[in-house]
């Protein structure tokens, strides 16, 4: 809802999420964002998201370039949280969640505006011998190629599977000065896997070589893409 005035309504009571972290999730969603764009998104003035990137400019998690009339950010996703209760969980993560939230209700309210919203299906309704749709396990192969260390990773990632692939990178970071990740069989990434990336990536040469449409959705959205060295295919990746 927006005031006669122009200014948007603000939320009355507490919420759980920082206008900090509004700000900077509608600035991932789209990096050249003006500023009222981003204060109706966020039910904000314009000067109070004005201070609000100030203070993320500030303290280095933003940064932006000038593009003719309009700014062009840019989000530093290793960036660790400020609160000591979440010292480190790093920006990625904060925008992973936040960023894919929104993608996810803008999908189900166009399927509804268009009637294709499918409904609730009990374990009832399912066909005989139809089991729930599980993600496909994760899988890793690695081998040296012109001095680095490859691996290969396939299926879905998460906090409860990341952990065998988590030790074989740590372990070649401090091995060998490249590292390489052939991702293009990842079916899923979440949070985990992109901190994975990036802690990695400041161990050692680290490339990503060719990740699947869903994690390089996520790369984009939290600026991750930009701090990484993504690469096309594995020749480039091990030259």
């Amino acid at each position: 809802m927006v005031a006669v005035d122009g200014v948007p309504e603000p939320h009355t009571g507490w919420t759980f999420v920082t206008s900090h972290a509004r700000v900077l999730a509608s600035i991932a969603d789209n990096h050249s964002a003006r500023i009222r764009d981003i204060a109706a998104r966020c039910r904000l003035t314009e000067r109070a998201v004005q201070k609000i990137i100030s203070d993320l400019e500030r303290d280095g998690y933003l940064s932006h370039t000038r593009s003719g009339r309009s700014n062009q950010y840019r989000i530093d996703p290793s960036k660790v949280l400020r609160h000591p209760a979440e010292a480190g969980l790093t920006v990625a993560s904060l925008l992973s969640l936040l960023v894919r939230d929104e993608a996810d209700r803008k999908g189900a309210v166009a399927r509804d505006d268009e009637g294709t919203s499918p409904g609730p299906v009990s374990d009832d309704d399912r066909p005989a011998g139809a089991g729930r749709a599980q993600p496909e396990p994760p899988g890793t192969t690695q081998y040296e190629s012109h001095g680095a260390r490859v691996f290969v990773a396939h299926g879905a990632y998460d906090a409860a599977s990341i952990a065998p692939l988590a030790d074989a990178l740590r372990a070649a970071a401090d091995t060998y000065s490249r590292v390489v990740v052939d991702a293009r069989g990842v079916s899923f990434a979440d949070s985990t896997f992109l901190n994975l990336l990036i802690s990695v990536h400041h161990a050692t040469d680290l490339r990503v070589v060719a990740p699947s449409a869903q994690l390089r959705r996520l790369l984009e959205l939290t600026g991750a893409d930009k701090a990484l060295k993504v690469r096309a295919g594995l020749e480039e990746a091990t030259e």
